[in-house]
């Protein structure tokens, strides 16, 4: 029997500790997710928009959790977007395989990493909350000695005023390269200044090996061999920015002792013993973290 979920690796994650079925212990298992990830990767997965899409019933989310009109409605939702996807699949052969030769042989690693937890470097998250305000400092300095004013690096209009009005940055890397780096809009209309723009846009100035993690010192040469400063400070800031709000913030969540175990709030727990053999120096290095 296949059985088909919306968010598997968390339903089977709360049904092992619930009921103590493990992963291995199903037949077969299927995730609307995973489907519509491979089908529209650009799209939202959540089952309400796949509802949207694919149901002839009205949405019940707003209903809220413990209606049994709710509940009803994520059971027929689940099945409705499975079989609507299936028939997707059979006409797209490319998606389908993306799925079921790469996602859906995951979903059983997914789930164990939901119920296991990931190891903490405490000592790095420790250093994180010392050196990433640092180098966010940092870009703000490179990006108000470059300007002559004070200028926020998270303010989209203030950074297309200088680089888009002021500069025509775009102009000068097609003068610089050749190639044109593309205008993308924001839902607003206005000239979107993603990550992939600020890259594109960087590497028109000076090459940018993509492998290279940005820091304080990496910026400060690649400005003095011709890199543009307003780039190269705000490519420094959302480094610092995504990964303390993607992975050192939600960490920072208070213990709880279980059988000897610290427990986050969360799937995420912190046992006994040490990270991996090297985990620590790698990342410390990665991210120009010592001691």
């Amino acid at each position: 029997m296949n059985i088909v979920f919306q968010n598997g690796s968390f339903d089977c994650s709360r049904i092992q500790d619930n009921f103590g079925v493990n992963v291995w212990d199903y037949h077969e298992i299927s995730d609307t997710i995973l489907m519509h990830h491979s089908l529209f990767s650009e799209f939202r997965h959540n089952l309400e928009f796949l509802q949207s899409i694919y149901s002839e019933h009205s949405k019940v989310k707003h209903l809220g959790v413990g209606s049994f009109d709710y509940l009803v409605g994520d059971i027929v939702g689940t099945a409705e977007a499975y079989e609507a996807m299936l028939l997707e699949f059979a006409s797209d052969p490319a998606s389908a395989s993306i799925y079921y030769d790469e996602l859906k042989p995951l979903l059983p690693v997914l789930i164990e990493t939901m119920n296991h937890g990931i190891p903490i470097d405490a000592d790095f998250v420790e250093a994180s909350l010392e050196w990433i305000p640092q180098q966010v400092a940092a870009a703000q300095s490179i990006a108000e000695a470059y300007a002559g004013y004070p200028v926020s690096l998270s303010s989209g209009p203030q950074l297309r005023v200088l680089l888009d009005t002021i500069e025509d940055v775009f102009g000068v890397a097609k003068k610089l390269t050749g190639i044109t780096v593309k205008k993308e809009l924001t839902e607003g209309g206005e000239v979107s200044l993603d990550k992939d723009t600020i890259s594109a846009l960087r590497n028109s100035f000076l090459a940018v090996d993509f492998n290279e993690v940005p820091t304080e010192e990496l910026a400060i040469q690649r400005i003095a061999l011709g890199a543009h400063p307003l780039l190269e400070a705000k490519a420094l800031y959302e480094s610092a920015r995504i990964l303390l709000s993607n992975f050192i913030k939600p960490v920072l969540l208070e213990l709880t002792e279980v059988d000897g175990v610290l427990h986050y709030d969360g799937p995420m727990h912190l046992g006994g013993g040490a990270p991996a053999e090297g985990f620590a120096e790698a990342y410390r290095g990665k991210y120009g973290v010592h001691g």
